[in-house]
């Protein structure tokens, strides 16, 4: 198995360059991955590509995501407080 990443094109009329990065998915191949990805991504060839990614690009987003829940969880525990005093 492979890791793929999903991104949008930054031209997405020439179907070229890398805007912003839009899932992870695996696969034996980059046409099986593509396909996983099209069943929960609607009209994906219109405005993704797909490129193989090292597992550091994983954790680095993992890392990230981590990080955004923290700070969200901090918010609503901070509002909680606010409201219920």
């Amino acid at each position: 198995m492979n890791l793929y990443e999903i991104y949008l094109f930054s031209n997405r009329q020439e179907r070229q360059g890398r805007q912003g990065h839009v899932s992870f998915v695996v696969g034996t191949s980059v046409e099986e991955a593509w396909h996983t990805a099209a069943k929960s991504i609607p009209r994906i060839w219109q405005s993704c590509g797909i490129r193989e990614a090292q597992l550091s690009e994983l954790n680095r987003r993992i890392t990230f995501l981590r990080s955004e829940v923290s700070e969200c969880e901090s918010i609503l525990k901070t509002l909680s407080e606010i409201r219920n005093n």
